[in-house]
């Protein structure tokens, strides 16, 4: 598949994006109206509803345990409540948000956070060479989403002020349906908050996985793709909007990715197991220089003798 074909530089993808952004542009209103069904479909409306806004939170979630146990693992031997003024700052931050919810959203600010707090200090008590690597995959989608899905695509949205799809400026008001309650009409289009925070969450795991050359790579880029597509379906952004965003969390995963592991892309980081074909373990026997046997009727002491 060309996803897994390593040979291909780094211009032919550049071109591919450019190839496709160009036929998005000329048909991005008759693919809204295609993907945005008129009829109701009413299971696939509740999936792209609830999957719109927690399909970030399927990679974010575990992104954030790991980066609370590398932290936690920094911390020995202390311990995380050795640092009274840590834990006293991350108690203060919890009772702050609660003063200012109510409700069931103070409930679940008092144990949500304690709990994420505690499983990420678990974690970090397993001493595996796999939970190592997990995260340092997830402290590059950590510094990829902080630049991809935050100061860039905030910037661009200021610059561009894009109308959304439903904004009366767009005259698609009559021709596209609307699922929210309170409809997004106002002019952050351009490029998709969505896509871009998906994509830069998810693609440092793929480039990892798929540098160890496990199936599982494809799981994270159907979860971005997913909500992509979510974005275009609810009608709240343009698929120019969520292509450009994606390639927004592309780019920074994959710099971010590069800086972490390096030129190396963390080829055998984090595996370990039978054979260590990946570490290159096979080849050390074939490779290394066994000492030459002296021809037959030679005596080798003799002959170091006679030097």
């Amino acid at each position: 598949m060309i996803l897994t074909d390593r040979n291909k530089p780094w211009w032919f993808w550049w071109a591919v994006g450019v190839g496709i952004g160009l036929i998005l542009v000329i048909l991005d209103r008759p693919l809204i109206m295609l993907i945005n069904p008129m009829s109701p479909i009413p299971w696939l409306d509740r999936f792209f509803n609830i999957y719109t806004d927690i399909g970030s939170w399927l990679v974010g979630l575990p992104c954030l345990l790991l980066i609370l146990s590398s932290v936690a693992r920094l911390l020995k031997p202390r311990g995380v409540w050795g640092y009274p003024a840590l834990s006293g700052l991350a108690v203060l931050g919890i009772l702050c948000m609660a003063i200012h919810t109510e409700g069931a959203a103070r409930i679940a600010i008092l144990l949500v956070p304690p709990l994420v707090l505690w499983l990420g200090y678990q974690i970090s008590r397993v001493d595996k060479e796999w939970l190592l690597w997990a995260e340092k995959v997830a402290l590059c989608s950590t510094i990829s989403i902080a630049l991809g899905g935050g100061f860039i695509t905030g910037e661009m949205k200021k610059a561009a002020r894009r109308p959304r799809p439903l904004n009366p400026a767009q005259h698609l008001e009559t021709r596209l349906r609307g699922f929210q309650e309170e409809l997004l009409t106002g002019e952050t289009s351009f490029p998709s908050g969505h896509s871009s925070s998906a994509w830069s969450l998810s693609f440092p795991f793929f480039l990892a996985l798929r540098r160890r050359r496990k199936n599982s790579q494809y799981v994270f880029l159907a979860i971005p793709f997913m909500n992509a597509l979510s974005r275009v379906y609810l009608a709240v952004h343009f698929p120019t909007d969520v292509y450009v965003g994606s390639w927004l969390g592309v780019l920074s995963g994959y710099l971010a990715f590069r800086a972490v592991f390096g030129p190396g892309d963390g080829e055998g980081e984090g595996q370990s197991g039978e054979g260590g074909a990946a570490r290159g373990d096979t080849g050390v026997v074939e490779d290394a220089v066994s000492p030459a046997e002296p021809p037959d009727g030679e005596d080798p002491k003799a002959e170091a003798g006679g030097d």
